[in-house]
């Protein structure tokens, strides 16, 4: 009988995930009814997954002896909603409350919640039991393939090389390179047709037109960016072949290291966005150098070297990205706790601390002699860099609750924003239009009255607040469909504001486009879209996935209380915080290329943690 009332649990939760994944928002404004609008009709593709889903969810619960506890819960529950949120926002649908507002539509929200839940829930226990558990050791002595016994003899230069050729031929096929919206901004500041401001990184400007120079001195301008196109693939190639031979080094499996290079070479999310012209590209290597340096110090690596190498990477983030200083500050009040409360690592987190500090020192004075020397007009970033999410949330406030808000309130509004602009040009995937319109010179005590009116009404509209943040960022905790966008453009892009003077740039520059490039940037982007819906690849290639992982491994350093892994994980996290803080990370690779590339940094140490052959390696 107690058999017979599990298998039926079994059944139940099968038809109800199966279910959840027919569910689809796609066309829910369809001439189709409400009710069938919500449901892909593929019964006989669903049939299987019931199938494989009752058998497995019978194997999990007699083999997978590892019972979440309440923050992987928590996980779990966080990119279920995500990932929902997701799927309501990507086809156009504006709020929640569009679907949630129908019987219909609220069960189905909750069956699709669920669905998602359990997948994350077992997504946990299958890689606590296939890698946390006591029995699992990365070490594999059998005999394989030629190539991978030359890897093993030469991980480095292996790794570099083909990493190198092959990303170089990714680069060759966008000839002279892609540019994003800040890209020909930094160009043309460089050059003087614009006054260089310290909106962007002074380094990435001084460097992104030093290429564009040398290009001229050689042939032309696009030459130049080509050449920094293929910088940005050698330093990407060098650090990571360096990565992978400290993961090679450690772990002793040449299958598991040539698993992660095929992979790292071939993923669309990180080939199709090394070739972007823009500071974080540069800043992501650096941030897979630091995730790795600091993953060796917490090992108690105490090579010289391995201290350079991290200050480099340290000063390097900082040269390239103006919210280092917040993620390692944060990161750096978490050690200092440590280091007070647990004595047996205090030499170790003295060092990071120390370090650490002196490095943002040294990087701050020399981005303060960069701004000194180069910098015309505005010597700071502009103050909207860091608000952006109350002013996108205020704006929503603005376009569903307006009739609640007295001529005070928008009096106090239009002080820091303009309230008719952000009215009307409110875009709820980004934040740009919204933060555009602050006013740089509102008074302190301008900003302190809007930040206790902004207080108010998430108060008053908690819901209103979220969906707010969710429709900008709700794609960082989504695991299903990957919601990348690619640059299909060369160097020339279209510009809604001076665009003669840009017109002009270009060609002064000598930065022309070549119609093959162009052609064969839309094959290239074909593919990549065709990878986003292929099975397993489109999770791998999935920021949100990887996001995911992070968020596990955190959970499991909670769990056994494994402070060192604990602190490799806080700084991913904490960049990731900044990241929501900013205008918008729905699609945009180049912000999110950080965390995919750190993953399997992450993911070794997360495994070899508890494993006696760290003490070893």
């Amino acid at each position: 009988m107690i058999i017979k009332k599990k298998n039926v649990i079994v059944y139940i939760k099968s038809i109800l995930v199966t279910i959840g994944l027919m569910v689809s928002f796609d066309y829910i404004n369809s001439q189709n009814s409400f009710f069938t609008s919500l449901l892909e009709n593929s019964p006989f593709v669903y049939a299987i997954v019931f199938i494989f889903l009752s058998r497995y969810f019978k194997y999990a619960h007699s083999k997978l002896n590892y019972p979440t506890v309440y923050y992987q819960k928590i996980i779990s529950i966080l990119f279920a909603f995500g990932t929902w949120f997701t799927s309501i926002y990507s086809p156009g649908i504006p709020s929640i409350m569009n679907v949630v507002r129908s019987p219909i539509g609220a069960i189905y929200s909750c069956i699709y919640i669920y669905t998602w839940f359990v997948i994350c829930e077992n997504l946990q226990k299958i890689m606590a039991h296939t890698f946390f558990d006591k029995q699992f050791s990365f070490k594999n002595n059998e005999k394989t393939f030629k190539l991978s016994v030359v890897f093993e003899r030469y991980p480095f230069m292996f790794s570099f090389s083909l990493l190198m050729f092959f990303w170089s031929l990714v680069a060759l096929s966008a000839y002279p390179g892609v540019f994003m919206g800040d890209s020909m901004d930094q160009v043309m500041q460089y050059y003087g047709y614009f006054n260089m401001k310290a909106g962007h990184p002074v380094a990435s400007t001084i460097i992104t037109g030093w290429f564009v120079r040398l290009g001229n001195l050689i042939s032309t301008g696009s030459f130049g960016i080509f050449l920094f196109t293929l910088f940005q693939v050698m330093i990407f190639s060098l650090i990571f072949a360096y990565s992978l031979s400290w993961i090679f080094k450690i772990t002793k499996n040449r299958k598991y290291t040539l698993m992660l290079l095929i992979i790292i070479m071939i993923l669309p999310s990180i080939n199709g966005v090394i070739i972007l012209t823009t500071k974080d590209i540069l800043f992501s290597a650096f941030f897979l150098m630091f995730t790795l340096q600091l993953a060796l110090l917490l090992m108690g690596e105490n090579k010289y070297i391995n201290d350079l190498l991290y200050m480099a990477s340290v000063l390097g983030m900082m040269l390239f990205r103006y919210n280092t200083k917040y993620f390692l500050f944060f990161s750096l009040i978490v050690y200092l706790c440590i280091f007070i409360l647990n004595k047996k690592v205090r030499k170790t987190y003295f060092k990071i601390i120390g370090i650490t500090v002196l490095t943002l020192f040294l990087g701050n004075m020399i981005n303060g002699y960069l701004v000194n020397t180069y910098v015309i007009e505005q010597p700071q970033p502009n103050r909207r860099e860091i608000l952006s999410l109350p002013f996108q949330q205020t704006a929503r406030f603005i376009n569903y609750h307006e009739n609640e808000l007295t001529q005070n309130d928008k009096k106090i509004i239009n002080n820091v924003l303009d309230y008719d602009k952000i009215k009307e040009n409110y875009n709820p995937r980004l934040a740009d239009p919204v933060k555009r319109t602050h006013d740089e010179e509102a008074t302190r005590d301008e900003m302190l009255a809007y930040f206790k009116l902004w207080w108010k009404l998430i108060k008053l509209h908690p819901v209103t607040a979220i969906e707010a943040t969710m429709a900008n960022h709700s794609t960082l905790l989504n695991i299903d469909k990957s919601k990348n966008q690619y640059y299909e453009n060369g160097v020339r892009m279209d510009h809604d504001y001076l665009a003669e003077r840009y017109e002009q740039a270009y060609d002064e520059l000598g930065l022309t486009d070549k119609s093959i490039s162009l052609k064969l940037n839309q094959v290239r982007v074909t593919i990549y879209r065709v990878i986003d819906r292929l099975p397993f690849l489109s999770q791998l290639n999935n920021y949100g996935f990887h996001l995911f992982l992070i968020f596990v491994f955190l959970g499991y350093s909670i769990r056994n209380k494994n402070v060192k892994l604990l602190s490799l994980l806080l700084p991913i996290i904490f960049l990731v915080m900044t990241l929501v803080a900013g205008p918008v990370t729905d699609g945009y690779l180049r912000y999110l290329l950080p965390i995919i590339v750190v993953t399997p940094v992450a993911m070794t140490f997360t495994v070899i943690s508890k494993r006696q052959e760290l003490e070893n390696y």
